[in-house]
């Protein structure tokens, strides 16, 4: 419901700014319209994407490369899919079977969407891993895009020059300027010298071990990491907790043995 909401919001403020700017690149002619489709199929996605983006990445730890291409193969199928489940909800009431033979056919669109996206979903590089943003960054994050938003609808193209010349101003003052590195000294200096526990999590992989070790000195270790002959636990368990918790780098993994509830060795 969140995305559907953000999705919204994106496409409401910045699609009239992207279809805007690139009007000039719009083809004119009917056998042209293809190109067209694909033009603002792009252009409602990554608007779409803009607000989104943040809210995908604290929740599922991934951003996609491909979401556009994505969009593009599934608008039609998804557009079918849904005139199809309207189209059998009303005949249900009139015949039963006369539904099912449309709801085979529903079938089909829904098998022939779950191909295109698990495919897409293989391509290089269409998910990357991400690290749990913080709360404050994705505060950050949307008052940035939204004060860019509000800059454009003042200043239009100059948004960029208008920016320019703020920050500008702000590194002429030289108080600021001066307030601002000590504050960013005196935090980092405080958060260098906070003692630091040692810290053990015993990872819930269902049946099997792991646990991760984090040292004081901020050394990341991994005692084996579950496993399991039909379920992917590194994949699907142990990834997202780390991304969770802000961890995207092991120093050391260990294995105590090689049975199947300790190490995927497939």
């Amino acid at each position: 419901m969140l995305l559907s909401y953000g999705g919204t919001i994106g496409i409401i403020c910045f699609l009239k700014i992207f279809k805007k700017e690139t009007k000039s690149i719009t083809v004119r002619g009917k056998e042209k319209k293809i190109r067209n489709y694909i033009k603002d199929i792009i252009l409602v996605s990554i608007s779409a994407q803009i607000v989104i983006m943040p809210i995908i990445a604290y929740n599922y730890k991934t951003i996609s490369l491909t979401f556009f291409l994505t969009n593009i193969l599934t608008s039609y199928l998804i557009t079918l899919i849904i005139m199809f489940g309207l189209v059998i909800i009303i005949i249900s009431f009139i015949n039963i079977k006369f539904a099912m033979i449309f709801g085979k056919m529903y079938k089909l669109l829904i098998n022939i969407l779950q191909i295109v996206v698990r495919y897409t979903a293989e391509i290089p590089f269409s998910k990357i891993y991400l690290k749990t943003p913080y709360f404050w960054q994705i505060i950050l994050y949307y008052l940035t895009i939204f004060y860019i938003y509000y800059l454009y609808q003042k200043f239009g193209k100059e948004i960029f020059i208008t920016i320019k010349s703020k920050i500008f101003q702000k590194i002429r003052n030289k108080k600021i300027v001066a307030i601002t590195l000590i504050i960013t000294v005196s935090v980092s200096l405080i958060y260098i010298n906070i003692p630091k526990e040692l810290k053990i999590y015993f990872i819930d992989v269902g049946q099997g071990d792991s646990s991760l070790i984090i040292t004081p000195q901020n050394t990341k270790i991994l005692i084996d990491g579950g496993g399991s002959e039909n379920y992917d636990i590194g994949k699907n368990i142990l990834l997202p907790y780390l991304l969770n918790r802000r961890i995207d780098k092991i120093d050391y993994m260990l294995c105590s043995h090689f049975d199947t509830d300790h190490v995927r060795t497939d």
